[in-house]
């Protein structure tokens, strides 16, 4: 049995609300585990060591990039932030002044929220499927291995386009395959 299509998917959602809403809750319960379980934590933060210590990337990665360049923001949005740690980073090398996260997983969003301590982050649990931005908003937007998940991605570009501002920044690292 193959896979349906991506579109058919996408229709059945728009056609059966309920059915939609299971799976969005689904996942953010998937992620909440994946951002609040110890065991993953450990396993997380052993995975990250060693990928410091190996530099396993290809190319220059965001932070050289926005260092080599030497730009800094006013104001950021993370889109599937996940616990916060990109945000965290940001604000602590002076890349970004201040920073707002979203994330599906509210369990995601509570860590983050605990690990901000009295940094200038802000953060809220949203749908990227459903998420409305604020407009002119944000000077630098970051995404990081979300966009695949997204279903309605034509409508989180949109939103994403209205919420830069004028010459603001919009960084994708993603899965494509």
């Amino acid at each position: 049995m193959s896979d349906p299509d991506p579109s058919t998917i996408i229709r059945q959602f728009r056609e059966r609300p309920d059915s939609y809403r299971q799976a969005s809750e689904k996942e953010g319960q998937v992620w909440g585990e994946t951002f609040s379980s110890a065991e993953k934590k450990v396993l997380f933060d052993e995975d990250r060591r060693a990928a410091d210590r190996l530099h396993p990337t290809r190319g220059l990665g965001l932070r050289a990039v926005l260092r080599e360049r030497n730009l800094t923001f006013e104001s950021g949005l993370s889109l599937a932030c996940g616990a916060g740690r990109a945000e965290r980073a940001f604000l602590e090398q002076g890349i970004c002044k201040r920073f707002h996260g979203i994330d599906i997983s509210d369990r995601a969003i509570e860590e983050a929220r605990r690990l901000a301590g009295d940094l200038p982050l802000t953060y809220e649990v949203a749908d990227l499927n459903r998420v409305t931005l604020a407009e002119n908003s944000y000077d630098f937007v970051t995404t990081s291995s979300c966009l695949h998940h997204v279903l309605e991605l034509e409508r989180l570009a949109e939103q994403i386009w209205r919420s830069l501002k004028p010459g603001g920044y919009l960084w994708i690292h993603d899965y494509v395959g």
